[in-house]
């Protein structure tokens, strides 16, 4: 009875892995053809966005590998692997707009600037408005002296 519930319990983990999976492809297919759209991309530019896109995003996945020894380094440690990824992820930003400027005409790039500005500032108005929530639900209480 309990390896058929740890069969069971395995199994439902993995299709929830799957459909996650699926879901994530699903919306980045859905990016993509909005940004092949707000762009009015040809075809052989969008053919070589959705390469470019697809190459930004095993980059990116490789910085996210390393996350997973974080349990394993020292504070010290921890801040300088932070700010080489985060030096490598500015750099990998650079290299794709640099490219994204050598598949794109002049008036298509300033769209994509602008499409990318708007979403860092959403990020940004996002990262501020759940760091308030946690503030907010988490307040630091100061000990007061008696």
């Amino acid at each position: 009875m309990k390896k058929l519930s740890l069969t069971m319990v395995f199994a439902i983990g993995i299709l929830f892995s799957q459909l996650q999976a699926q879901e994530a492809k699903s919306d980045r297919a859905e990016k993509f053809e909005t940004l092949k759209a707000e762009l009015q991309l040809n075809p052989e530019q969008a053919e070589k966005v959705k390469t470019l896109l697809k190459e930004q995003k095993a980059k990116m996945n490789g910085l996210k590998e390393d996350k997973q020894t974080k349990k394993l380094e020292s504070k010290a440690e921890l801040k300088s692997k932070k700010m080489e990824q985060m030096k490598a992820r500015r750099e990998m930003r650079e290299d794709f707009h640099l490219k994204m400027s050598e598949i794109l005409d002049e008036e298509q790039m300033e769209k994509f600037e602008s499409m990318s500005e708007a979403k860092k500032d959403e990020m940004k108005k996002h990262q501020h408005m759940h760091k308030h929530k946690i503030e907010h639900e988490h307040p630091t209480h100061e000990l007061k002296a008696e």
